[in-house]
């Protein structure tokens, strides 16, 4: 396992742990913040980055 997946790794499950926090607080108080918005995108970009490199790796 590379250093670069290990980092990718790491920083997929601070987003889903920062997006179960932000998703409990909406839940309680009803608010939204545009961090969740900005977490739901940077999740999203990250996937399709994440499959595109592991592609590139298969190939």
């Amino acid at each position: 396992m590379s250093y670069k997946s290990l980092y990718v790794r790491l920083l997929f499950l601070a987003l889903l742990i920062f997006g179960g926090s932000m998703l409990l607080h909406y839940i309680q108080t009803g608010d939204v913040y545009i961090g969740h918005l900005i977490v739901s995108v940077l999740a999203c970009v990250l996937l399709i980055f994440r499959r595109t490199t592991s592609s590139h790796e298969q190939a």
